[in-house]
């Protein structure tokens, strides 16, 4: 049995995949496995997944296109038998210390564990700015702080454990709630009355520039229907 199960999502990010998959074969920490999960690509992403079947414990979950990474990550959640479950975009990387340290903490106690993560241009635009997607120290209540300051954890430095992601039924699938249903399923977790710890280590990188999908009229119709669940 594995200890942590990395899960990511993907649509039609062949080209980027590898260089995620590459970073997981250089961690330090091996006893791991991984699933790919796949919303309908049209590209080349199985056969990236298949160039790893020498170096990780890979696995490639498709499923018909859902429009966000909710449903793909259940999947993954849901084939995974692991005991934490890490979270990791198909366009963002990480270091090689980065599993072992958040295990490290977990086996303390911490049962939800983030960290900032560095933040790279895909488009080359500055590439001597250096600067950071920075995560929050949150304050108890965790709930509270999240809900009234927003989401202050960055969805590619999670590590957590994975029967309190089937404690919460998985991520929602509500297509109101795409692109934030991360932090929805942080509001969740808090109300389990869990401990969360932010890592004082940049672990990983952030990629800006992939056709992100949000946008500031999304970003609307996300925060009135998180006000409608959690404020009404």
């Amino acid at each position: 049995m594995f200890d942590i199960s990395v899960i990511i999502p993907t649509y039609n990010r062949a080209k980027v995949l590898k260089r995620c998959l590459n970073s997981l074969r250089e961690q330090t920490f091996k006893n791991f496995d991984v699933f790919v999960c796949d919303d309908g690509s049209t590209d080349e992403t199985r056969s990236v997944v298949e160039d790893f079947n020498d170096h990780l414990n890979i696995n490639w979950l498709y499923c018909e296109n859902f429009g966000g990474p909710a449903k793909p990550r259940n999947m993954g959640i849901y084939a995974s038998t692991s005991k934490y479950i890490a979270f990791l975009d198909a366009d963002d990387w990480w270091f090689p210390t980065k599993l072992e340290i958040s295990f490290y903490h977990l086996n303390k106690g911490y049962e939800f564990v983030y960290h900032d993560l560095k933040v790279v241009s895909e488009n080359g635009k500055n590439p001597n700015k250096v600067s950071f997607m920075l995560a929050r120290d949150l304050k108890e209540p965790v709930f509270e702080d999240l809900l009234k300051n927003g989401n202050g954890i960055v969805n590619s430095s999670v590590v957590t454990k994975r029967n309190l992601m089937l404690k919460i039924n998985g991520l929602s699938e509500n297509k109101n709630l795409i692109a934030t249903e991360d932090y929805d399923a942080w509001l969740r977790l808090s109300q389990l009355n869990i401990k969360f710890l932010k890592i004082k280590s940049v672990l990983g990188y952030y990629c800006l520039g992939n056709d992100n999908i949000s946008s500031s009229k999304k970003t609307s119709i996300f925060i009135h229907e998180l006000i409608k669940i959690y404020c009404s």
